[in-house]
């Protein structure tokens, strides 16, 4: 099984930073959207059940916010496998509580990430299982 890794997030020196930081951290190379609604197509169209998505998506972002891309994703009934990682710079503990309600939410990552953050996915006891399977 393969694992594609997206990016949605509306600051482009921050897809910048998360790209070399998951490839630090022994990743491949994410898409990246700058729009979330670009991503949200995307995943509507290729609706691959033979690749899994980890989604890296940004909560505030201008049109269409993180929140309501998850609300959209779990409408259409995307076939594909997906877990989702919210990055934000918000410490309000709100988003940490409304994240939780979504069942394809991972983790919540406070932003700025750095590629130590990202390597801790990988030791997470779920996470670690998850990506030797997909590996």
């Amino acid at each position: 099984m393969d694992l594609q890794l997206i990016v949605v997030d509306d600051d482009d020196v921050a897809c910048f930073l998360l790209n070399k930081f998951l490839i630090h951290a022994g990743f491949s190379e994410p898409k990246i959207y700058l729009k979330a609604k670009d991503a949200l197509d995307y995943l509507n169209n290729e609706q691959n059940t033979e690749v899994t998505y980890a989604i890296f998506l940004d909560i505030n972002m201008p049109l269409m916010s993180g929140w309501q891309f998850l609300d959209e994703l779990e409408a259409k009934h995307i076939k594909s496998k997906y877990f989702i990682f919210l990055i934000t710079s918000s410490i309000n503990p709100k988003d940490k509580d409304k994240s939780l309600t979504y069942n394809h939410v991972m983790d919540l990552l406070v932003k700025p990430i750095n590629s130590s953050a990202l390597k801790a996915l990988k030791k997470n006891e779920y996470l670690a299982s998850f990506f030797n399977k997909i590996e």
